[in-house]
């Protein structure tokens, strides 16, 4: 069974400082709620929907995948590490478990 890769508060801002346009705001909010990544290409912001904007799913794992090299850090993290480091967080600040 392999543990899931949480991401520190500081490693979670140096990945998200390696994402640039579109793909920095859709990592700031998988951190930010927990979304997985086609949940959050799926939300209609105004009149922008991610879905349709030619952006997929393995174009910000990809985006990811360098940021997270480019940021030097260790861990295999992946974009789906937001929602569990998004979930520590929520842990750590004192949330129930069932609300997360």
């Amino acid at each position: 069974m392999r543990l899931p890769v949480v991401l520190s508060r500081q490693e979670v801002a140096r990945v998200l400082n390696e994402l640039k346009g579109t793909h920095r705001l859709i990592g700031t909010m998988l951190y930010g709620s927990g979304l997985r990544v086609t949940e959050a290409l799926r939300l209609r912001v105004k009149d922008v929907d991610f879905a349709y904007s030619c952006l997929y799913q393995s174009t910000f794992q990809k985006a990811m995948r360098r940021a997270v090299n480019s940021s030097e850090i260790t861990k295999q993290a992946s974009p789906h590490s937001f929602r569990h480091s998004f979930a520590t967080r929520a842990l750590e600040n004192g949330l129930d478990i069932r609300t997360v």
